[in-house]
């Protein structure tokens, strides 16, 4: 009975022992990967061998005629009734092939991949160079004053932008660091509004809002632009019935329109105008369609001078400014009532975008000889008057060329995102949180003048020509930042 029960208890443990032994293993992430790989590769070369390409010249190779605009299931019947197959040769080869083909294509992608990365080491590497160089000569002790060039521009044009400049290039730091952007449109993805007929107005108003601040830093002018949201705001409700998605993107963002921001996306201006305004201009009088293009484009506002002592101290200058030009021509800004249509004054000379705006500008710089090489930097053809369209790419290299050091920039035109880079209303909000912490710069643009500001008079002002010392010229003349052969 024991030993029954015995044979019973090991006949019953049995199966545990089975049951205990470890299991299979299944296959692993990687071996799954490669399988799939390997089903992919033969399920497309059997396509490729079962195509109506494939079928043709394997019915040529045996000598087998086939009409010329047979259908794929009539070859595919000639095929089988010569007792034709694709062998699993003919498979393996295929695959072979593909596998061939994948190997050359991961190949070629490490190597771009190896390229891309040693490029942007190099960039890195020569921008920390660039960095490391320019602190070693902030941090070292001035034998001389220094002389840095302070540029405004008002831009008056369309906009496109597209993707972003890579962050630690020299472009984007630039743009980061050393341009202040006022912009009509503010958020990317909408459009900016004005009227045409106010376009001139607002260029020359510019020119007195920098000329009434002449020795200080232009933060100070800039202010006066802190304060146009409202009047801007006040305007759009001219077109509060325009119910164009661009307009209600506009409405919708009102709120943060013509405010400062950060230029990290690469943007064009286009200067000619749309079939919309072609239509506008024939309502406008003569005076306004002419003063509306010739305004259009890049204009020059104010140039002033950055110069830090020996001592430390910063004192501001400024060296030229449009108003220098109307004075010349007898054009006072404050008398409203004045008719100086007779008056041969062309804002085209300040204007970056036509010949003769480069000429007059590098003249004022007493950087004539650069002339040639900033027309091609714009590419203007020989003979042409004008470009129609400025990228801030060619406006970087410009600033470089000329020594440009900070910049202020009025910019009027449209944050428009073409479709295919898909500016989202979420990718908008993570680009715009992104320009406003680059807003401030406490230190590009210098600290306040120690001297104390002088209370000169309007008619005082009126005197100031844009004439320069012999060592200010020399000083001008000495900066050549990254200077073309």
């Amino acid at each position: 009975m024991s030993e029954a029960k015995e044979e019973t208890k090991e006949k019953t443990e049995e199966p545990k022992e089975e049951m205990s032994e470890p299991k299979e293993e299944t296959e692993g992430p990687k071996q799954r990967k490669e399988s799939k790989k390997r089903f992919s590769r033969e399920y497309y070369a059997k396509i490729k061998l079962y195509s109506m390409k494939n079928i043709k010249e394997v019915l040529k190779k045996n000598g087998i005629k086939y009409p010329s605009n047979a259908s794929y299931s009539v070859l595919h019947e000639i095929f089988e009734s010569h007792n034709l197959e694709i062998t699993q040769k003919d498979l393996e080869e295929e695959i072979a092939k593909a596998e061939a083909k994948e190997e050359e294509e991961e190949k070629a992608k490490a190597e771009a991949k190896a390229e891309k990365e040693k490029a942007k080491a190099l960039e890195k590497a020569k921008a920390e160079a660039e960095a490391k160089a320019e602190a070693e000569a902030n941090s070292k002790p001035l034998t001389e004053p220094k002389v840095e060039i302070v540029m405004t521009l008002n831009i008056k044009a369309h906009g496109s932008e597209s993707s972003q400049f890579p962050p630690s290039s020299p472009i984007s730091k630039y743009y980061k660091n050393n341009v202040r952007v006022h912009s009509m449109a503010c958020v990317p993805g909408v459009l900016s509004y004005a009227f045409m007929s106010k376009t001139y107005d607002d260029i020359r108003r510019a020119y007195y809002v920098f000329n009434d601040k002449t020795d200080c830093a232009t933060e100070e002018n800039m202010k006066v632009y802190s304060d146009i949201s409202k009047q801007y705001k006040d305007m759009f409700k001219n077109v509060e019935n325009n119910e164009s998605i661009f307009f209600r993107h506009a409405r919708t963002n009102i709120d943060r329109a013509a405010s400062f921001t950060t230029y990290l996306s690469k943007k064009e201006f286009f200067f000619g105008n749309t079939e919309k305004e072609n239509e506008i201009i024939k309502q406008l009088c003569e005076s306004q369609v002419e003063g509306f293009i010739k305004s259009r484009g890049l204009n020059v506002s104010d140039i002033r001078l950055k110069i830090t002592n020996i001592d430390g101290s910063v004192i501001y200058r400024q060296i030229f400014n449009p108003v220098y030009e109307e004075i010349k021509h007898g054009i006072d800004y404050y008398d409203e009532y004045a008719d100086y249509s007779h008056i041969d004054f062309d804002i085209r000379q300040f204007n970056l975008s036509y010949r003769i705006g480069i000429e007059f500008i590098l003249n004022v710089l007493h950087k004539e000889e650069l002339i040639p090489a900033v027309l091609q930097i714009f590419n203007f053809k020989d003979g042409e008057d004008r470009v129609l369209r400025i990228n801030l790419e060619q406006l970087y290299e410009f600033f470089k060329l000329v020594g440009i050091k900070f910049v202020n920039i009025l910019d009027d035109s449209c944050r428009y995102f073409p479709e295919k880079f898909k500016m989202t209303g979420e990718k908008a909000e993570k680009l715009y949180s992104k320009e406003q912490k680059s807003n401030k710069k406490p230190y590009a643009f210098g600290k306040r003048s120690d001297r104390k500001r002088s209370d000169r008079k309007r008619s005082d002002r009126k005197l100031r020509t844009h004439k320069l010392t012999k060592r200010t010229r020399k000083h001008l003349k000495s900066i050549k930042l990254n200077r073309k052969t």
